[in-house]
C-alpha cells in the first residue's frame, strides 16, 4: 500500500479541528493535535458510508484566543491507489469562525472497500490535501468503508444506556439503508441465545437476573441483505446489596456507577460506622487489592482503586472489623 502524505508543518497553536460528525451516527471530538496532524483511522473503527447518498456533514473549529475564519475540504482516495487528487475532493465549505455544514456525498463511481478520508482545515483556505507549506489549521485522517452495492451497513454506536436489576436497557445510532435490527443475548457461561426483532433504535432487554452478567450483539437487515454482526457488547444487571450492622437500625452500601469507569461505594445510612475492610477479586477470583473504609473517620463514600485495573467483572467482601459481618458488592468495569 502507498503511504499517504502527511501535513507535518501545521500551526496549530491557535486552531483546530474540535469536531467531525457525518449523520448522526459518528461524532469525533477532539483537541489539538501534535505537529497538526492526526490519523484516527489507527484508533477508530472504519466509518460505513453508503455511495452516491447524501449524509449530513458538520465540521466545527476551536481556538485557544480569538476566532479565525477557517476553510475546511474533505478528501476520498476514491480510487484506492494512495493518492489524493483534485476529483477526489467530497466537499468543500466557505470560510467561517462557526460550524461548516453541508452533505457529503460518495461518487457511484467510488471503489467499494476500505479507504483513507482526510479532513483539511485551514485558515482562510483549504485548496490542497497535502498541504507541506508552514500555514495554520489542523488534518485529520479517517479510515472509511465503502458499501458495495446492495450491500447493508454494520451497526453503529451499540452501547448500553441504563441498568437496573431486572432490566438492561442498549441503544444504537440509525444509519440510512437499514430496515431492522436483530438483538441477541444470554448469559455469560449459557450456550443459548435469545433473539428479538427491533424496529427502533433502542430497546428495554426485561425479566433478566440481578447481579449476572449478559452477552449482546446486534445485526442490521436492509431490504436486499443483512449487515454483519456488532462487536460483542458485556453488560451486568444491577446487584441488591446491602451490609448490617447492629449498631442501626438500617446500615447499606451501594456501588455506583455500575457499570462504569470509575466508582464509588456510597455509605446509604446509619450513624455508628465501624471501620470495614473492603477486599477486591477479579472475576476469576483472584485478589487485585485491599483497602479500609473508612479511614479512621466517617467518609461517606469511597473511591474504588481502580484506574489500572483491566475491564472485566469484580467482586468487593466488605467485612465488618467490629462485630464479623460480611456483604458483597459486584462493579463492571
Amino acid at each position: 500500500a502507498r503511504p499517504y502524505c502527511v501535513s507535518e508543518e501545521f500551526n496549530n497553536t491557535g486552531e483546530w479541528i474540535r469536531r467531525v460528525a457525518i449523520g448522526n451516527f459518528f461524532e469525533n471530538i477532539s483537541g489539538a493535535e501534535p505537529d497538526g496532524y492526526s490519523n484516527y483511522g489507527l484508533s477508530l473503527d472504519p466509518i460505513p458510508l453508503m455511495r452516491d447518498l447524501p449524509y449530513p456533514l458538520q465540521l466545527e473549529p476551536a481556538f485557544s484566543g480569538s476566532p479565525y475564519l477557517e476553510a475546511f475540504s474533505v478528501w476520498v482516495d476514491l480510487d484506492q491507489n494512495g493518492f489524493f487528487t483534485g476529483q477526489e475532493k467530497v466537499f468543500s465549505g466557505e470560510s467561517s469562525s462557526q460550524v461548516t455544514a453541508g452533505n457529503l456525498i460518495i461518487p457511484a463511481s467510488a471503489l467499494p472497500g476500505l479507504t483513507r478520508m482526510r479532513v483539511v482545515m485551514q485558515f482562510l483556505s483549504a485548496s490542497d490535501p497535502c498541504p507541506f507549506l508552514s500555514v495554520y489549521g489542523e488534518t485529520e485522517d479517517y479510515c472509511i468503508y465503502l458499501l458495495g452495492d446492495n450491500e447493508c451497513p454494520s451497526p453503529v454506536g451499540f452501547r448500553l444506556s441504563n441498568t437496573d436489576t431486572t432490566q438492561l436497557t442498549v441503544r444504537w445510532n440509525s444509519q440510512p439503508g437499514i430496515t431492522d435490527y436483530l438483538l441477541a443475548y444470554r448469559q455469560r457461561g449459557t450456550a443459548n441465545w435469545s433473539t428479538v426483532a427491533v424496529q427502533d433504535t433502542f430497546f428495554l432487554l426485561d425479566a433478566l437476573q440481578p447481579c449476572t452478567e449478559y452477552i449482546l450483539q446486534l445485526s442490521a437487515s436492509c431490504d436486499t441483505s443483512s449487515g454483519a454482526i456488532s462487536p460483542v457488547l458485556n453488560a451486568l444487571t444491577a446487584c441488591v446489596n446491602s451490609v448490617d450492622n447492629p449498631a442501626a437500625d438500617s446500615l447499606s452500601s451501594l456501588v455506583y456507577p455500575n457499570p462504569g469507569s470509575t466508582a464509588r461505594i456510597a455509605w446509604l445510612a446509619g450513624t455508628d460506622r465501624p471501620r470495614f475492610r473492603l477486599s477486591f477479586f477479579d472475576v476469576l477470583g483472584r485478589p487485585v487489592s485491599r483497602q479500609y473504609w473508612p479511614p479512621g473517620i466517617a467518609d461517606d463514600t469511597f473511591l474504588l482503586p481502580a484506574a489500572a485495573w483491566p475491564p472485566g467483572l469484580y467482586f468487593i467482601l466488605i467485612e465488618s472489623e467490629k462485630d464479623g459481618l460480611s456483604g458483597r458488592l459486584s462493579w463492571l468495569k
